[in-house]
């Protein structure tokens, strides 16, 4: 039912949570293309043979936790608009109006620091300075979000889901800098003029990854 009017309307919704805004192609395009499956897969069930009037408005919408400095913050919406090239006839809106592409980003900052839809997803998904139960009760107090036992599973969800990406990002660095100060070592090492036997024996490495260092800056 749409607010105010109480009009009755249909709209098939796809929700994405993206954690990587580059991973190799635009999402935007992405996105366009799920809004065209949507569309596509009405036939049969929606509508059969030529009666595409029945085709139902496709939502495709993106929140993006990791956004770049350009998109940090920033809601967009795509579709299809009317274009009169010559003459000024006006189909309806209806008609043509059938995809929407929407991007959420969000960023670093705290929740406190936000308004509205970017507050709200930012508490639960990228504010890991609270705590789970914390974020319920800032959803109950200033959103006003009853916490149905359906509704606390996917705050929980949500919540694991952003700690565990934290945490992935946390173990990937200790691990970056625990195989750089490694490389670093060996190319010591190395301009010592100490056997690659050797220096397999005091890192922990084989013969073939101390030679591959080696190789890589020019030592060997």
């Amino acid at each position: 039912m749409v607010p105010d009017t109480e009009e009755l309307i249909e709209l098939i919704i796809n929700i994405e949570a993206q954690n990587k805004f580059n991973p190799g192609y635009p999402l935007l395009k992405r996105g366009i293309y799920y809004c065209s499956r949507m569309i596509s897969g009405q036939y049969g069930t929606v509508f059969t043979k030529s009666h595409y009037e029945k085709i139902k408005k496709v939502y495709s919408i993106w929140v993006c936790t990791n956004s770049n400095k350009e998109w940090e913050y920033n809601i967009a919406r795509y579709g299809i608009i009317e274009e009169n090239i010559i003459g000024k006839a006006k189909a309806k809106t209806s008609h043509y109006d059938l995809l929407s592409v929407v991007m959420i980003c969000l960023g670093k900052k705290q929740y406190t620091e936000l308004e509205g839809l970017l507050r709200l997803l930012n508490l639960v998904l990228v504010d890991n300075d609270l705590k789970q139960q914390e974020k319920k009760n800032k959803l109950a107090e200033e959103f006003s979000i009853k916490m149905t036992p359906r509704l606390e599973r996917g705050v929980q969800e949500m919540c694991n889901l952003s700690e565990g990406i934290e945490q992935r990002g946390i173990e990937k660095g200790i691990a970056q800098g625990r195989e750089q100060m490694v490389n670093e070592n060996v190319i010591g090492m190395l301009k010592e003029k100490i056997s690659v036997e050797m220096i397999a024996r005091i890192t922990n490495l084989t013969v073939e990854q101390v030679k591959e260092i080696g190789k890589k800056n020019a030592l060997i």
